[in-house]
């Protein structure tokens, strides 16, 4: 299936496993509510993506920027902050 192109395609609740997916383009692409573990992101580019109520635990974020700001550095002073502040 290398190289093949999806339109106007519902492919809700569909299971991808062991799949590789590098350098796939997705356009106009609904993953609401999708599921995601042990997924490598690394290098991936999103533009104009909607983050509203996504959860991300147990993620390596090294290097990772949003909006041009490093989410690492960010998040690391917030938890050197709340070590100081015994939260």
């Amino acid at each position: 299936m290398r190289e093949s192109k999806f339109e106007g395609q519902d492919m809700a609740e569909t299971t991808f496993h062991n799949v590789d997916l590098s350098g796939a383009k997705f356009t106009d692409v609904s993953l609401a509510q999708a599921a995601f573990q042990d997924i490598n992101l690394s290098g991936a580019t999103f533009h104009d993506v909607n983050f509203s109520r996504v959860t991300i635990t147990d993620a390596d974020i090294t290097g990772l920027t949003i909006l041009g700001f490093n989410i690492e550095a960010l998040i690391a002073a917030e938890m050197a902050r709340q070590e100081r502040s015994g939260e």
